[in-house]
Order: structure tokens, then sequence, then C-alpha cells
């Protein structure tokens, strides 16, 4: 086989397989991600593809201190190589990271790198389920609305007209305050 048949071969098995199951979210507020534990992804890819395995090649330190950190994945001969940097919990690089930063930031490009193969590579879209799951999903949602009455229930006929209102009383108001600016200018004109 050649090789584009073989990656192939590994996204059609790997993209498919629903991982939200195993996803975890970690931080609070507007710091929150959402990430394939290290050892589920693994086990995952080892079940499909038992000959696999991966490398770190030497980190990459930068003028300002941080580091960023390289993976390399072979699946059936296929290589991908990812990167990242080492963060802290506001996704920020961290300067002068200590073993364990560093230890977790490659296990986290692991990961990344593995969804270069397509497991779980939704995730990183901000996707909860994969998009093969989410047309089934969006198949079974439509032939429900066709066969329902397409009216929409009276709140939502309500919550477009109050919008509406809400918007012509912003209009209102703009429109006041462009008169209120043009009386200003003429009276600021005629005292000139």
């Amino acid at each position: 086989m050649n090789t584009e048949t073989i990656s192939k071969q590994i996204w059609d098995t790997l993209s498919p397989i629903d991982c939200s199951k195993h996803v975890e979210k970690k931080g609070s507020g507007n710091f929150v991600a959402t990430y394939l534990s290290w050892t589920w992804a693994w086990g995952i890819l080892m079940e499909n593809f038992p000959k696999s395995f991966y490398e770190f090649a030497p980190n990459e330190t930068h003028a300002d201190g941080t580091v960023t950190v390289h993976c390399i994945v072979n699946v059936n001969g296929i290589i991908r190589k990812m990167w990242l940097p080492v963060m802290n919990h506001m996704f920020k690089a961290t300067v002068n990271p200590d073993a364990r930063q560093i230890s977790d930031a490659k296990m986290r490009c692991l990961v990344k790198c593995i969804a270069m193969f397509g497991l779980g590579h939704y995730i990183y879209a901000g996707e909860d389920i994969p998009s093969a799951d989410k047309e089934k999903s969006s198949e079974k949602q439509v032939k429900k609305e066709s066969n329902e009455n397409q009216v929409p229930p009276k709140h939502q006929t309500n919550e477009v007209n109050d919008a509406i209102k809400g918007d012509l009383e912003k209009l209102k108001a703009n429109l006041n305050k462009v008169k209120d600016i043009k009386d200003g200018v003429e009276k600021l004109g005629q005292s000139i």
C-alpha cells in the first residue's frame, strides 16, 4: 500500500471514534481547556494500531525563557510531528518551566500529535463529538422536523416582537441624540 492509502485508512479508522466520554475540562472562566487524557488517547491508538510508537524531539528554549516541546508519532509508517509551548493555567507560555510542567506539556503534545491522525481532532475545533456523529444527529433532527408542524411556538414569536421593539426604541433614542447634536451645532453657529 502507498502512504496516501495508509494515511486515509488511519484517518478513516480514528476520526469517527467518539472520545467524548474520555474528555476532561480544566480551568475556569475564560480559561477552560477541553482535552483528552493522554492515557486514553494512547490506549485507543494502540487498540487500533498496536505497532505505533512516539518519541520527543529536544525541547526548544526561547530567548525569553519559555520552552516549546516537540513530539513525533509513527502509526504504520506514517509520521506526524507536533509542537506545543509549555503553558500555565491561563494558556500563556511559562517562563523557566520546571520538569513537571515540561512533562505535562509533552503528554499534551502527544495527544495533539495523535489528533493529527484523526483521533479526537474535533476537540481542537471546539467540538464535542466527531462530525460523522453530528451528521447522523442532524439527519435524525431533519427527519423529525419534517414530520412536525413548522409554525414557531408563540413564545418565540413574542421574543422576536420584543427584540424588534427594543431595536426600534434604540433607534428612536439614537435619532433623538442626533437631533440634539444638530440643534446644538445650529445654536453654536448662531452664536459665532
